[in-house]
C-alpha cells in the first residue's frame, strides 16, 4: 500500500492557541481522536522539535525531528542591500500576540532609557508587522513614544532586510501551555541573519537549546529584568565603542538548520519507509 509520512509542524491538540479558542468538549474529543488515528496509522511522523518528538513517541515508534529551517538565498539577497543602522535599534518582525507581552522586560528597557541619557537618545524598539496593542501602549504610557517605532506589514524580502540591517533582534516565545516545545521559523531566520538576538522565553525549552547549540546569547526568563537589562546595556556600550556597530555573528555552523538540510532529512525518511 501507499506509505504515509505525517509531517506535523506544530503540536496538534496541545498547540498553544487552542487555549484561546472557544472549543467545546465534543470538539476536543474529536480532535484528540483524529490525532490518535494519524499517529497510529502513519508509517513515520516528522516533527520540528525534540519536545514534540517526546510528546508523540509513545504513540508512534518512528517519530523523527526535522527542524524548521531558513533559506540562505533570502539572507544573501538581504546582505546585498544592507544599510547599517544609525540608531541602537532592537527589532521584532512578524505577528506579536498578547501572550508575548513581557512587562518585566519592558520595565528594564524603560529604566535604561531613563537612567542613561545616551541610551535614551540612541535606543529604538521597532515592531514590524501586526502587533497587539499591549506592548506599544506600555511604552506610550511611560511617555516613551519617541523610542517606539511601529511598521505595518512588509513583504518578506523587506522584513529580511530589516533583520540584517538592525543592530539587535528580539525573539519572544509565547507564554502558554507547553511553550517549551515552541520553535518558530522566525528563530532560524534570525540566526541566519547574523544579527545578535535577545531572546525571552522558557530557559529550559527547545528554543533555548538551539540558542546554546549555535553559540548565541542565552534565553532570558520572562521575569529576569535585571539580566536582560544588563545584557542590553553591555551590547549598547559595545555598539557605541565600535563605531556604532555590532559585529555580525558567525553563520557557518547553521547549515544543519537550512531548508536544504531539512529537505534532505525528509527525503531520507521517505526513502526508509518506501524501500
Amino acid at each position: 500500500g501507499i506509505k504515509w509520512l505525517a509531517d506535523l509542524r506544530d503540536p496538534w491538540t496541545t498547540v498553544y492557541y487552542n487555549d484561546m479558542l472557544p472549543r467545546t468538549e465534543s470538539t476536543r474529543r474529536k480532535d484528540k481522536k483524529l490525532e490518535d488515528e494519524v499517529l497510529a496509522l502513519a508509517d513515520a511522523v516528522s516533527v520540528v522539535s525534540p519536545g514534540m518528538q517526546k510528546e508523540f513517541s509513545g504513540r508512534n515508534d518512528n517519530v523523527q525531528v526535522v527542524m524548521n529551517g531558513f533559506d540562505m538565498s533570502d539572507m544573501e539577497a538581504a546582505d546585498a542591500n544592507i544599510e547599517h543602522d544609525a540608531k541602537f535599534r532592537l527589532t521584532y518582525t512578524g505577528n506579536f500576540k498578547p501572550n508575548q507581552h513581557v512587562p518585566e522586560i519592558w520595565d528594564g528597557i524603560c529604566e535604561l532609557i531613563n537612567e542613561d541619557e545616551g541610551f535614551g537618545k540612541d535606543f529604538r524598539l521597532q515592531f514590524v508587522g501586526n502587533v497587539d496593542a499591549s506592548a506599544p501602549d506600555y511604552f506610550i504610557g511611560k511617555g516613551l513614544s519617541e523610542n517606539l517605532e511601529l511598521l505595518s506589514y512588509v513583504p518578506h524580502a523587506e522584513a529580511t532586510r530589516l533583520m540584517t540591517g538592525s543592530v539587535l533582534l528580539l525573539f519572544v516565545v509565547p507564554q502558554s501551555r507547553n511553550n517549551k516545545l515552541i520553535i518558530t521559523g522566525k528563530l532560524f531566520e534570525y540566526l541566519a541573519s547574523g544579527t545578535p538576538v535577545l531572546s525571552v522565553g522558557p530557559v529550559d525549552g527547545d528554543a533555548a537549546g538551539i540558542l546554546a547549540d549555535t553559540a548565541r546569547e542565552k534565553m532570558f526568563d520572562y521575569k529576569d529584568k535585571q539580566a536582560f537589562k544588563q545584557k542590553l546595556m553591555q551590547l549598547y556600550l559595545s555598539w557605541k565603542s565600535n563605531g556604532r556597530r555590532l559585529d555580525k555573528l558567525d553563520t557557518g555552523m547553521l547549515d544543519k538548520y537550512s531548508r536544504r538540510s531539512s529537505a534532505r532529512e525528509i527525503s531520507e525518511i521517505m526513502n526508509k519507509i518506501t524501500l
